[in-house]
């Protein structure tokens, strides 16, 4: 955070770290296409769990100043704990 972070859209795969509250999560955003679902369970060697959630919030967030962004991970990590 307080960084500036340029994104495109995902061909293959993305992965970023953030540390929020001593919860690490690597997250990866990996290409939805049909053609690229094959390759999801490479992602997975070695993982110790996968967090796979159906439920979803809405935050909205700026990418130039990080507004709303400590609010969208307060919710992840409320969800996960």
């Amino acid at each position: 955070m307080g960084e500036a972070v340029h994104t495109s859209p995902t061909i293959g795969s993305n992965v970023e770290e953030v540390i929020w509250r001593n919860i690490h999560f690597i997250m990866w955003d990996v290409g939805g296409q049909e053609s690229l679902r094959a390759s999801w369970s490479s992602y997975y060697t070695h993982t110790q769990f996968v967090i796979l959630t159906h439920r979803w919030q809405i935050q909205a967030c700026c990418a130039l100043t990080g507004e709303g962004i400590e609010k969208g991970l307060e919710w992840i990590a409320s969800s996960i704990t």
